[in-house]
This record gives C-alpha cells, structure tokens and sequence, in this order.
C-alpha cells in the first residue's frame, strides 16, 4: 500500500507540474522538452501505478498468493499499451495547447508592442519538429537595448530576412515570452496610443 501510495503522489505531482505549475517563459524556452519528457514521465507512473493496484487486488492486500490458475489475459498488454500511448500522445497535445494559451495569457497582462530588427537566425525541421527561430533587436520601454529569440515556422522563417523591421509583441516581465504580429487584426489589437513606435504597416 506504501508504494501505491508513493507512485500516486508522483503521479498527481507531475501532473500539476506540468500543467499547471510551470510558467509561461519556462514552458515556452523549455516547449519540446516538457512535451516530451513530461508526458513519458506521467506515462510510466501511471503504468507502475497500475501494475501495484492491480497487484494489490489481486492478491487481497497481500494476505495470500495470487490464485494458481489465473489467466493471462491479452488485453490487459493492449490496455496499459493504450493508456501509455494516450499519456504520450495526448499529453504532448496538452502541453502544446497549454504553452500557446499560457503565453497568450501572458501578452494579454504584460505586452509589449514593438518593432524589432532581425539580427541573425536559424532553421531546422525534421518531419513534424521545427525549431527554427530569429533572433531580433529592439527597444524596451526603459530606452534600453532588448534581444531576444522568437520561434517561428519555417514556412514564414524563409521569408524574412536580416535587418529587416518586423513588428513583435513581448512580455515586460520575460523577454522570452514574444510572438511575431502576422495579421493586420493582430497589429490593430496591440498597439495603442501608450506604445513609443506608432508604425501602422505590416
């Protein structure tokens, strides 16, 4: 019962941890690794979690031995297999929903609407991994010198190019909390009579 009880608290801890406890600058640094690491972790607590319950009941609390002639059933492989792969599978989607709805929130509280100049970037993408990125140039609030990466797609990566001015929105409090203004609905929701750069084109 101690280990049920262990591999139980793991489970709701990374649970929470994952969705729900970590921030918005993190979740958005970190995106790849939390959707995989954090699904497969959750994956694998639940299975020890299953293997102990089912166990448990089995053998009556561990008061007697299983009974001689139990069956191996088949389906209880394909069932773990299903819950496993829907931990997997299913989590990494929560994690992508989460970080985009985590970092809309944040830019709704503490946006900042700019226009930077790109500097340098890179692109790579493997089947459905994209990590391509700019690296961009601005200024904060403060008059001070900002930089900062931006993950885009490659599909609007292969459009820009160096020095070019493109308008962003950032987060005051975590630089790294940004997003590129693609749509002139975007443009027109962000920037207001506060912000210093009045450009209007896009």
């Amino acid at each position: 019962m101690k280990k049920i009880i262990l591999w139980a608290s793991l489970t709701v801890f990374l649970i929470a941890l994952v969705y729900f406890l970590i921030p918005a600058h993190i979740y958005q640094s970190l995106l790849y690794l939390i959707a995989i690491a954090g699904p497969l972790a959750i994956g694998i607590c639940v299975l020890a979690l299953y293997l102990l319950i089912t166990d448990y009941i089995r053998t009556d609390g561990g008061k007697k031995k299983e009974n001689e002639n139990k069956e191996d059933s088949g389906y209880e492989g394909y069932l773990m297999t299903a819950v496993f792969l829907i931990c997997l599978f299913g989590g990494g989607y929560q994690c992508l929903v989460r970080e985009t709805n985590l970092v809309k929130e944040e830019l709704e509280k503490n946006g900042v609407f700019t226009f930077a100049k790109i500097v340098d970037g890179s692109s790579f993408s493997a089947r459905k991994l994209d990590l391509s990125h700019i690296e961009v140039a601005f200024t904060l609030e403060n008059g001070q010198p900002g930089y900062t990466s931006i993950s885009i797609p490659k599909s609007f990566f292969n459009r820009l190019h160096q020095d070019q001015e493109i308008p962003i929105v950032y987060s005051k409090r975590h630089l790294s909390v940004n997003t590129i203004i693609t749509t002139p609905e975007e443009l027109e929701r962000y920037q207001n009579k506060e912000n210093p750069n009045t450009k209007t084109s896009l």
